[in-house]
């Protein structure tokens, strides 16, 4: 007889197989992100993903220290998703920083 088992215990797994079989690329980081982080948490930050490095734009200086907070547990969630090794570093910044540094 089979287990029966939680969808939100099996859902992960599953997550990681399918994300498993496909190459590394910025769209499938920012898949995991948005599972990672959570709609509202994706929809507060711009992402670029090269070698290794997450590069997050918060959309606000609250985001970015909301997601500062977040970053090992993102970090956790991406290496679970993705696997160890393909997002190293979480590097968060907000559109309001960028704006200082342009004045300048």
């Amino acid at each position: 007889m089979r287990r029966v088992e939680r969808i939100g215990s099996t859902a992960p797994s599953i997550l990681r197989s399918a994300l498993a079989t496909q190459p590394t690329t910025e769209g499938k980081v920012r898949f995991a992100w948005a599972l990672a982080a959570g709609p509202t948490g994706a929809r507060a930050a711009r992402l670029r993903y090269a070698d290794g490095t997450l590069r997050v734009e918060a959309r606000s200086a609250s985001w970015r220290r909301e997601l500062q907070r977040a970053r090992p547990v993102l970090l956790e969630r991406l290496s679970g998703l993705l696997g160890p090794g393909v997002v190293t570093r979480i590097v968060i910044t907000s559109e309001e920083d960028a704006g200082r540094g342009r004045g300048r």
